[in-house]
């Protein structure tokens, strides 16, 4: 009995008119063509000199931040080291390293604990 009822629903779906077929804009057309475009390989290698490039733009952009810029982040021995910023913490955390003030990832130029923090991570 159940079975019947839910085929006479469908049938009854079946027989409806369809919608109006949904017009594309012109972002959803160029994001398809995009997809369509790149090879797999391509977009590999893209992505990896896009990650390098804001590396680089952030590791600029931080060191021109420090203000007087005698403080060492993180980030400038991560790009030096040329690993990521958060391999470089995992590293310099399981080693117990030093930080020098408000418990971020900096040091001053010349301190000890910069000179550890350097040969922890091979520099």
């Amino acid at each position: 009995m159940k079975l019947s009822k839910t085929l006479a629903a469908i049938e009854e779906e079946l027989k409806k008119p369809l919608p109006p077929p949904r017009k594309e804009t012109t972002k959803e057309k160029r994001k398809m063509a995009k997809k369509t475009t790149s090879s797999k390989k391509t977009a590999g290698k893209e992505k990896a000199s896009s990650k390098k490039k804001t590396k680089e733009k952030t590791s600029s952009k931080k060191s021109a931040s420090n203000g007087d810029g005698d403080w060492v982040t993180v980030q400038d021995l991560a790009s030096e080291a040329e690993i990521e910023a958060q391999t470089a913490r995992v590293k310099l955390r399981e080693a117990d390293v030093d930080r020098d003030g408000e418990s971020r990832w900096r040091w001053k130029a010349g301190s000890k604990a910069l000179k550890e923090a350097r040969k922890i991570l091979g520099l």
